[in-house]
């Protein structure tokens, strides 16, 4: 007996046919029988057909009853594989999700990292900026270079102006120090004129009082002018 059948794998319309043969027969029998005891049943009934005189047709009914007893029975069996299937998949792929977020943390932890230290490289090139910019804002406040030479030069020509001033003062300080002493010695001899001329003037006077007094006694009646020499 040859059949083409194809393996027990139901369709998506086979399932949906078992589902509702399942469920009208467990609503219309009081006494349902296990899918395991109908498999049993239809292979006794296929192998009594087979030692029988059976017709052909007859035992492919049979067979084809088996195959669906087996398809209903092995139905649970397929879904339990299918859900560890399912599970072993959904675990494969939360294992390389795992895996992949670990790989994405290691790279955005690089990533930080290599963030932070541009951070601190820019913050370290800002602050050099800065402070090149400030020297430069001072540097172009100060005056040109030909500014610069021009004011030395003013300066020097300043400080000359000033030396040469310091030394006329300091010539004409000399000079007016000689004309000083030359005064003081002016005046002192001035003023020793004048202590000699006032005792000559003294002596003059005393001179001319003594010679008064005489001439007052030679004047005199009676008076002997040898007696008042003598005297």
């Amino acid at each position: 007996m040859a059949h083409n059948r194809s393996p027990l794998v139901l369709t998506a319309a086979e399932e949906d046919a078992v589902i509702r043969d399942r469920l009208i027969t467990r609503t219309g029998m009081t006494a349902p029988i296990t899918w395991q005891k109908k498999v049993m049943q239809r292979f006794a009934a296929l192998s009594a057909s087979l030692v029988s005189d059976a017709s052909l047709e007859e035992s492919d009914k049979l067979f084809d009853g088996l195959l669906d007893a087996l398809k209903v029975m092995l139905l649970p069996v397929q879904k339990s594989f299918q859900g560890v299937e399912a599970s072993r998949r959904d675990e494969r792929l939360a294992r390389e999700l795992h895996e992949k977020t670990l790989q994405e943390i290691a790279n955005t932890s690089a990533e930080i990292e290599r963030l932070k230290t541009e951070l601190d490289t820019a913050k370290i090139e800002r602050k050099n900026l800065e402070e090149c910019e400030t020297i430069r804002e001072t540097v172009a406040a100060q005056p040109s270079r030909a500014q610069s030479t021009r004011s030395i030069e003013e300066t020097q020509r300043e400080i000359a102006e000033m030396e040469r001033e310091i030394a006329a003062a300091a010539l004409a300080f000399f000079h007016r120090k000689k004309q000083f002493a030359l005064l003081m010695h002016v005046i002192d001899s001035i003023q020793t004129e004048i202590q000699e001329e006032k005792f000559l003037a003294i002596v003059r006077n005393q001179q001319d009082q003594e010679q008064g007094r005489e001439a007052a006694v030679l004047t005199e009646p009676g008076t002997d002018p040898m007696l008042v020499d003598e005297g």
